[in-house]
């Protein structure tokens, strides 16, 4: 257990069937007794977001893994409910771990090398028929990534089976989801002037049915897959080579791979970070933008409808250097930041302001 001040961003957050969250989350402390302390925590969360404790009492977070200050800024998480556990993935460490809901945890430690390619990046996790599944890449002899896909033990979190699609070469993994006959998987690949988008359908053993290629000038980055009864959505966000800024980008394939259309819905500059269905069958893109102020920056809300076209938007409240980082739960998204968190609900109305778990303190430099 640690104490004192910290400045945290959450990876991950998974509903439990109480109401309640469990939130991954990264922190660095700031207080003397820990002062520059950098570590990934496992925290329950009340349905109000808070927790019922004095702020000068020992938090109730649990340690799952000690990382570098650099890995520390880069790193990222998925997290999946498994028979009253969760289990979740770190990039860079590509650490895997499982704990149960009452924050006790058994860590699992690094992802193995694999056939001397080094440790795989697994950035995606998601479940098939109870078991979960990385996806990643690994790196090939001439330096080039390689999709890999990796099921986990759950018994010793080792990895059972390791497969590095052949059609996979030359492109990472980023984002996966199960279906009923395999996968949906999504990443990058280098194009003329940056990162393109590839999405891919997978078999149930992890071998490309099919992939395609989706370019804009500058970079792109997918970051939700949202499969529906007809097709596949990927919610993504491109770095404009003109003005340097961040911006949406929404694509709806088919399950047989052809595009049905794409769309830029808003000009306005910000960062994605979290997308969701709507109950009428649209789209809520959720994320971040900057504000004049130095170290601010403010929620930023678009409803999309079913064709991807903008239906309307708002900012949200501003944070001290803070709203970094959005992940979606099961009803909806946190929205965390070192002055404090939100939460949206599956519609996108701002149920939440007082997510706040410490004592504010200085924004993480």
């Amino acid at each position: 257990m640690y104490s004192g001040p910290f400045a945290r961003a959450t990876l991950a957050a998974v509903r439990l069937p109480d109401g309640s969250y469990v939130a991954i989350e990264r922190r660095v402390y700031t207080g003397s007794e820990q002062g520059g302390y950098n570590g990934i925590f496992a925290t329950p969360l009340t349905r109000s977001g808070a927790q019922e404790l004095d702020a000068n009492q020992a938090f109730f977070g649990y340690e799952v893994a000690g990382i570098t200050y650099q890995d520390y800024y880069t790193a990222t998480a998925a997290i999946v409910e498994r028979s009253g556990e969760y289990v979740y993935v770190l990039t860079n460490q590509s650490y895997l771990g499982r704990s149960m809901v009452d924050g006790t945890t058994s860590g699992w430690g690094y992802v193995p090398a694999y056939d001397g390619a080094g440790r795989p990046r697994a950035e995606g996790l998601t479940l098939q028929n109870g078991t979960a599944v990385m996806c990643g890449d690994t790196t090939m002899a001439n330096g080039d990534p390689q999709l890999w896909l990796g099921w986990v033990n759950p018994d010793d979190g080792s990895i059972a089976l390791s497969v590095e699609p052949s059609d996979g070469e030359g492109i990472r993994g980023r984002l996966i989801k199960a279906i009923a006959d395999g996968f949906i998987a999504a990443g990058s690949v280098a194009g003329a002037d940056g990162d393109d988008i590839w999405v891919g359908r997978l078999d149930a053993q992890g071998e490309i049915n099919w992939r395609v290629t989706y370019a804009k000038a500058g970079d792109q980055q997918p970051v939700t897959i949202l499969p529906d009864a007809t097709g596949i959505t990927i919610a993504a966000r491109t770095l404009s080579p003109l003005d340097g800024a961040e911006r949406a980008w929404v694509i709806r394939v088919g399950y047989d791979g052809q595009k049905q259309w794409e769309k830029s819905p808003s000009d306005t500059a910000f960062h994605l970070a979290g997308a969701a269905l709507t109950p009428m069958n649209g789209y809520l893109l959720v994320g971040h933008r900057p504000k004049a102020e130095q170290w601010y920056t403010q929620a930023h809300v678009l409803w999309l409808d079913s064709e991807g076209d903008l239906v309307s938007e708002q900012d949200g409240p501003e944070g001290n250097n803070g709203y970094t980082s959005v992940r979606r739960t099961e009803t909806g998204y946190i929205l965390t930041g070192s002055s404090g968190d939100l939460f949206y609900d599956s519609a996108g109305v701002l149920e939440v302001t007082d997510f706040e778990l410490n004592t504010p303190c200085d924004p993480t430099p």
